[in-house]
């Protein structure tokens, strides 16, 4: 699976990207807005896991992007903040699966394999 992760903390993106290609799948790893952006002008992904808040906007905006452009991909928001009603609504709508933080490697692990079966 070919999976954009956009999230700002290094340390969380480089351990979520080391588990994510371990198990297989090719990650592209984006750490503002703006990088996310183009990945998402360049490249199509089968997976777009968004944070909540990074740097020059929101991952709600992303996927709201990618969601016209991106064909048939999947998204995982993800937030260590409790979400708005507007925000919960716009991720019930769009069928995006929400993953809070903290979170657990093997929950990222089994919501994968949810969506790829």
């Amino acid at each position: 699976m070919k999976i954009l992760l956009i999230e700002d903390e290094e340390a969380l993106s480089d351990l979520l990207g080391y588990i994510l290609a371990e198990d297989g799948n090719e990650v592209t790893v984006a750490r503002d807005y703006e990088e996310g952006l183009n990945q998402l002008e360049t490249e199509e992904f089968d997976l777009i896991m968004a944070d909540m808040t990074i740097p020059g906007g929101n991952g709600i905006d992303l996927i709201d992007y990618a969601r016209g452009n991106q064909g048939d991909s999947k998204y995982i928001v993800m937030s260590g903040y409790e979400l708005t009603e507007e925000q919960r609504k716009l991720i019930d709508e769009w069928s995006c699966l929400f993953l809070s933080k903290p979170f657990r490697i093997d929950e990222v692990s089994e919501m994968i394999q949810s969506i790829n079966e």
